[in-house]
């Protein structure tokens, strides 16, 4: 499968190219209106996405779903938003809300089939000790949220992820975990189970 990671708005970095997910940070919201998108190319949310605007596109994947034995996971927190304008260019359902966060854990408790792959736009536990080993673990919100969702996927092969700019690829336990940098394509094998 083809990933491509966050572009803000920068419609110009959206390849020409079939069948790709957006991990998330497409820009929807910010004034300025996408070109017309290639077939089949779908997306997440970020925090850099108005979410009401990412809920009523058609390629929108959806603030979570589990489709084809991936979980997609939409959203994060914004460390910017004392910065930036409630309702303008920040929005306080950046993420999911703890009833989203506890529907979707319970579907994947509930689910009988095998989760391969995970792609969110940010990133458990093990990703945030990989990108800042020099900082106090930020591990609350939606880090904690997919610390909780991983925990729960013996099956997980893959997960990829946006949100931190970074080109960035290792494996924890049996999981590869792929940091998408800004406007990077990359393609990623996803095992079968």
């Amino acid at each position: 499968m083809k990933f491509l990671g966050d572009i803000h708005g920068k419609w110009e970095l959206i390849p020409n190219q079939s069948n790709i997910v957006q991990v998330g940070d497409l820009g929807l919201g910010f004034g300025s209106t996408p070109r017309a998108l290639p077939d089949g190319f779908r997306f997440i949310r970020g925090n850099h996405d108005k979410p009401s605007e990412c809920q009523a596109h058609p390629a929108y994947i959806g603030d979570w779903r589990i489709e084809d034995e991936i979980l997609y996971v939409s959203g994060a927190e914004s460390i910017d938003k004392f910065w930036r304008t409630e309702g303008v260019s920040w929005w306080p359902d950046e993420v999911l809300s703890y009833q989203q966060q506890n529907e979707c854990l319970r579907e994947i408790e509930g689910y009988t089939g095998h989760i391969r792959a995970v792609v969110s736009h940010d990133a458990p536990l093990p990703a945030y000790q990989i990108l800042y080993p020099n900082e106090p673990a930020r591990f609350t919100g939606t880090p904690k949220f997919l610390q909780a969702v991983r925990e729960l996927l013996p099956d997980l092969r893959v997960w990829v992820f946006g949100h931190h700019h970074r080109a960035l690829r290792f494996q924890e336990g049996r999981v590869w975990f792929h940091c998408l940098a800004e406007g990077e394509l990359r393609s990623i094998n996803i095992p079968p189970y």
